[in-house]
């Protein structure tokens, strides 16, 4: 409902203000100079030259979407006098390029964005379950640092797992987990980390100390760390595969949920009440309470894969505003500069967009998140050393 009446509304705030000729109120049906003024002010065209002062259905729709957005009741349509002074009043230029640049996001959305789907919203820090048009689970994530991007995109949700272990990419294992073993395996030890061979990944666990890791060939064996305390996927982990390589999960260090700015990890969004999520998702798919959910994280069996009998879609978008309850526009930062991109690219600037490291614009990360409450410090992502890296990797994912 509020999505419709941004897509058919939106633009009539981009342009100035208009003080419609005459003073009484204008009604579906009525004819005259008035409803062309209205007509070009709300930039709904006629359905032809002979309907251009005929206020049709098209722009009575607007119309209501209009008076939504500016909390005008009743969202009826009818032009009175509290329509005609917010069609009289310009919007500032600066909410102007935001409104624009979030329509063209909404442009880029599926069109059926599901009966049941799961949204996080990267500037906002919040994850919305909404089902049947209804918002039935809503909570604080953290999102993938300025250098390590969340990515935008929509796909759909096919497992749950309960106490997942955490395979280290293949890179990581190559570059970092390797020299570390020809050394003696300190990471090995540090990080709790075990081995299994690739041909049998739910065999016994390998005697890493001795393999002659001068002579073995990396791709025969996967690296992962068990469930328990120290796995950062924490409890429960939500699965759509995709290219992107990102999931949503538990975390143990909850104190990062406190922080204003949750641009905390490599790109995965952690939960901060996935537990109760998941039984949203599993209540749905297969009708489970919260009861049977805490059985299977206190008696289930680790690395517990719950396949869903439907495939439920997900959507990461990238919203800095939108329109709430009431009409009201709630705004966020521009964490990821994805809208300054957009603005500079419907103003036709495409040499005024800054580009980085795939394509992304060096942002200024200076800015600390105000801390409500933490004992640890949020890592440095232009700290390069090993330790920092597999700190981050393992417990920042």
């Amino acid at each position: 409902m509020l999505r419709q009446a941004w897509l058919e509304t939106q633009r009539a705030g981009l342009i100035k203000g208009v003080k419609l000729d005459g003073g009484d109120d204008l009604k579906p049906g009525d004819r005259g100079p008035a409803i062309a003024q209205l007509r070009k002010r709300m930039n709904v065209a006629a359905a032809s030259p002979a309907s251009e002062q005929l206020y049709d259905e098209n722009l009575v729709r607007a119309v209501r979407g209009f008076q939504t957005l500016k909390d005008i009741s009743p969202a009826d349509g009818v032009v009175g006098p509290d329509t005609r002074d917010a069609l009289a009043k310009p919007v500032t230029k600066g909410n102007a390029d935001q409104l624009a640049a979030n329509m063209q996001l909404w442009r880029w959305m599926p069109e059926d964005l599901g009966r049941m789907y799961v949204n996080v919203n990267v500037p906002e820090y919040m994850i919305h379950i909404v089902k049947d048009g209804a918002e039935v689970f809503t909570e604080r994530v953290t999102v993938g640092l300025t250098d390590k991007q969340t990515p935008i995109f929509s796909d759909q949700m096919e497992r749950v797992t309960f106490k997942s272990r955490w395979r280290v990419p293949d890179s990581i294992k190559v570059r970092e987990i390797w020299p570390s073993l020809l050394r003696g395996g300190g990471l090995m030890r540090q990080h709790n980390l075990r081995i299994k061979r690739a041909a049998d990944p739910e065999g016994a666990d390998v005697d890493w100390q001795h393999v002659d890791w001068t002579k073995a060939d990396m791709n025969d064996y996967f690296i992962y760390r068990p469930p328990g305390g120290a796995n950062q996927l924490g409890l429960v982990k939500f699965s759509f595969p995709s290219k992107h390589y990102v999931f949503m999960h538990d975390t143990n260090e909850k104190y990062m949920f406190n922080w204003s700015r949750r641009a905390n990890s490599h790109g995965c969004m952690r939960i901060r009440n996935p537990l109760a999520m998941a039984a949203v998702i599993l209540g749905e798919d297969k009708g489970w309470d919260r009861a049977k959910i805490d059985d299977l994280v206190k008696n289930g069996p680790d690395h517990n894969v719950i396949e869903l009998d439907k495939k439920i879609p997900v959507h990461i978008t990238y919203f800095t505003a939108r329109v709430a309850k009431g009409g009201k526009i709630e705004t966020w930062a521009d964490v990821y500069g994805h809208e300054k991109r957009i603005t500079l690219a419907l103003a036709n600037k495409w040499d005024k967009i800054a580009r980085g490291r795939d394509h992304l614009a060096p942002l200024d990360q200076s800015a600390v998140p105000r801390v409500a409450i933490g004992p640890k410090r949020q890592p440095k992502s232009g700290d390069s050393s090993v330790q920092s890296l597999m700190s981050a990797m393992f417990g920042g994912l």
